[in-house]
């Protein structure tokens, strides 16, 4: 008889009154209902804990901060808290679609050697309207490829080993933005297997709050620092700050960067993915990953052009996607359509549309 792995449902919260409510019954409503949640208040100045204390429900536990100490370390202190076997990541402003634990549950029974199972998600803003997919790859080659320049999985509705997390030190505290991308990356140099399904389980939300230039400045320092470390264990290659600053750039504004930066970028970026060490993977695999990932920067730089009505500004990114990545016939229809003014541009943004519709329906016949 197999025994059914325990859970413990991980939030969380610091004056998070806005979208508290909604998050904690998206938990309270799932179809699989035998698991503890622990929500850790990291010292709330607002309705916080009110809202949390209203309440009374058995599986709800609540530990509270005596001070802010941040994210990172309010993790710790759940994962040291928690009874369950697994740990299920919830933010205190997302929603959880009703078969999220269901699902991954049962994807834990398929994948006993997998440390952190996750699945796709997608973008809502405060009024719960959806603006983007957050797709991820489904093998953990996959992952691992894309560790080198992003978060490899989506945190918010992922399901963690919970003694394998604590053994391999938890959450670094150092970090106040990046510490989910920074604990899977030390994961998978230790070699953790990750697993993923294609189901969106998770709506994300993000909204407005006004993002101050030091909390920007430490995230794009906190990114460099994983590159750096990941990309030197993988590779050996020991990039200067202005080599990771160029691939943050790449990465993160490939849309506003100059074409000439982008193509020095590009080139620094195949270099690593020719130094990456990772047996059991080809060559030509490899390779055609990192084919596949500067695409999607030309494509958003395309989108920009498009955006400023720029038909000479696609033409040239698509021509220098070709010459560093192949044909695509994707870029050469970018290309050709940009000769036909708002017919051109008009296919690309559709594409857009249908896609955003399509989650849309997804979430309403899964949970809203």
């Amino acid at each position: 008889m197999m025994i059914e792995p325990s859970v413990t449902v991980l939030m969380t919260v610091y004056n998070g009154e806005g979208f508290l409510r909604q998050a904690v019954e998206s938990v309270l409503k799932q179809t699989y209902t035998s698991f503890e949640f622990l929500i850790v208040d990291d010292a709330s100045t607002d309705a916080s804990l009110e809202i949390l204390n209203s309440y009374h429900d058995p599986r709800i536990r609540i530990v509270q901060n005596s001070v802010n100490q941040g994210q990172a370390a309010s993790l710790n202190i759940g994962l040291r808290a928690a009874t369950g076997t697994y740990i299920a990541r919830i933010d205190a402003d997302d929603i959880a679609l009703a078969h999220w634990l269901e699902c991954q549950v049962q994807a834990a029974r398929r994948n006993p050697e997998c440390l952190v199972i996750s699945s796709w998600a997608c973008i809502v803003n405060k009024e719960g309207v959806v603006k983007q997919l957050l797709e991820i790859p489904l093998t953990h080659e996959g992952m691992l490829l894309r560790s080198l320049t992003a978060s490899p999985i989506n945190h918010g509705g992922s399901l963690l080993k919970r003694a394998d997390i604590l053994r391999y030190g938890g959450y670094d505290e150092s970090f106040r933005a990046l510490a989910d991308y920074d604990l899977w990356t030390r994961l998978l140099q230790v070699g953790a297997r990750f697993s993923s399904g294609k189901k969106i389980l998770m709506a994300v939300r993000v909204h407005g709050g006004s993002i101050s230039k030091a909390e920007k400045d430490r995230a794009v320092a906190e990114t460099k620092r994983v590159f750096f470390r990941h990309i030197l264990f993988l590779t050996g290659i020991d990039l200067t700050d202005r080599q990771l600053s160029m691939l943050w750039e790449l990465c993160y504004r490939a849309d506003e960067a100059p074409l000439k930066d982008m193509e020095e970028a590009i080139v620094l970026l195949r270099g690593v993915y020719e130094g990456l060490k990772l047996p059991g993977l080809s060559r030509a695999v490899i390779m055609d990953h990192w084919r596949q990932r500067a695409n999607v920067f030309y494509i958003k730089k395309i989108f920009a052009c498009l955006s400023r009505c720029d038909r000479s500004g696609v033409r040239e990114v698509c021509r220098q996607s070709e010459c560093y990545c192949g044909p695509s016939i994707v870029m050469r229809l970018l290309d050709w359509g940009s000769f036909l003014g708002f017919a051109g541009m008009i296919i690309p943004s559709f594409f857009i549309f249908v896609r955003r519709q399509w989650a849309v329906i997804v979430l309403r016949n899964c949970y809203f």
